[in-house]
């Protein structure tokens, strides 16, 4: 499970980069982090 955990961080961005176009921001990695990874990881 952790190797899928740690392909998702990277899978969203490269999402985001494909999709978007925009440039990704300090505050874009943050929510990332915060709101898709945390809650994967928490017991």
């Amino acid at each position: 499970m952790a190797r899928r955990v740690a392909d998702v961080g990277p899978a969203v961005i490269v999402y985001h980069s494909l999709t978007d176009g925009s440039p990704i921001d300090a505050a874009y990695l943050e929510s990332v982090v915060d709101e898709i990874l945390m809650p994967i990881v928490r017991p």
